[in-house]
């Protein structure tokens, strides 16, 4: 279970960097989210990584959460920039 909210964390972050960056260079796209986030590997986890099925849901959707989390933090300036594998408890 640590194993799938480390990777569900990971890709989360990987993703936010990239939709940010396109947010950066065109402003009408939507900023980042956890919630996003949760509901985009929803709709592709069966397809792209279905060994996620045979785990709980609150591993990937929590290590989201978390990473939401640590950006609300990071822009609060009470936190550094968020790193991967950081902040997966499960």
């Amino acid at each position: 279970m640590a194993g799938t909210a480390r990777f569900a964390y990971n890709w989360a972050l990987n993703q936010w960097q990239q939709q940010s960056e396109a947010w950066k260079a065109d402003s009408s796209l939507p900023k980042p989210s956890d919630v996003a986030l949760r509901r985009q590997l929803n709709a592709i986890q069966r397809e792209q990584f279905p060994w996620m099925l045979d785990i709980t849901k609150n591993a990937p959707q929590m290590a989201i959460i978390h990473l939401g989390q640590a950006f609300k933090n990071f822009f609060a300036g009470t936190a550094a920039y968020p790193e991967a594998g950081v902040g997966v408890n499960a």
